[in-house]
């Protein structure tokens, strides 16, 4: 048995070790296809509109990336308290059960503050986690496909620039022109085709992601207020329950 555990946690730390190596190896991939395609194609965007959206969605996923990482501490943060007010309501509420001290009525104040606030917090930290850190992370795996996208155009447009030149230099040769000019006609044909779909899905996803963003955080925010307009009374009652015990035993001693 502990021999097949033994194989079956090399297996998976294998796996994993193979996950981050692909991991790596795309990452590379995907910066040399950047800098081949914008530092060594020697290709100037002709397109001042597709010039654009390249810069607007870079700066988009630059700031977004930026927002993301904050938002996932946030929301770590947010499940490391939830777990920690869960432990402390399970704790007080056993020690509140134990026996009768003079201490119990703050246990139980205590145990029964933790048990309603455990509840909220776990709510909160679903919402951060739905609301907030996942519509991020959608609209940055949207950008990150729109700026591919973007580039699939511009390797299309430098495939195009090599055909006319191959184009020309088979017509200085006068040979196999047919062939250069057919496979030039294509190379137009790809180019002005995923422009023209690059164009309609960049515009969509603009206006998608501006409706959604609005909707989901506005959404976040109102989830917010109507927690802690929960746990506003939780607090409140057990704060009341505190100074009343702390009153009634204040006057026992001066009684005494």
């Amino acid at each position: 048995m502990k021999r097949w555990v033994s194989l079956h946690d090399l297996i998976l730390s294998n796996a994993g070790a193979l996950s981050k190596i692909k991991g790596f190896f795309k990452y590379v991939k995907k910066g040399v296809d950047d800098g081949v395609t914008y530092a060594f194609s020697n290709v100037n965007e002709q397109d001042e509109y597709f010039e654009n959206q390249m810069q607007n969605i870079q700066t988009f996923i630059n700031g977004l990336k930026e927002v993301t990482q904050h938002a996932d501490s946030m929301t770590r943060a947010q499940k490391a308290l939830a777990s920690v007010i869960i432990k402390l309501s399970c704790q007080y509420k056993s020690y509140s059960l134990v026996e009768y001290t003079p201490l119990y009525r703050i246990i139980s104040s205590l145990a029964n503050y933790y048990d309603g606030v455990r509840k909220i917090e776990s709510r909160i930290s679903s919402d951060e986690d739905l609301k907030l850190t996942d519509t991020l992370k959608f609209h940055l795996s949207n950008l990150e496909a729109s700026k591919e996208l973007l580039i699939r155009r511009i390797k299309c447009y430098v495939a195009q620039e090599n055909s006319l030149k191959a184009l020309n230099k088979a017509k200085s040769k006068n040979e196999n022109i047919p062939i250069a000019e057919d496979h030039y006609q294509q190379c137009i044909k790809k180019c002005t085709d995923i422009s023209s779909s690059a164009k309609a899905e960049i515009e969509k996803e603009n206006r998608e992601r501006v409706i959604d963003l609005k909707k989901n955080l506005i959404s976040y925010a109102e989830l917010q207020i109507l927690h802690m307009k929960v746990d506003l009374p939780i607090i409140q009652g057990s704060y009341k329950r505190y100074n009343r015990y702390s009153r009634k035993n204040h006057n026992r001693r001066i009684y005494r």
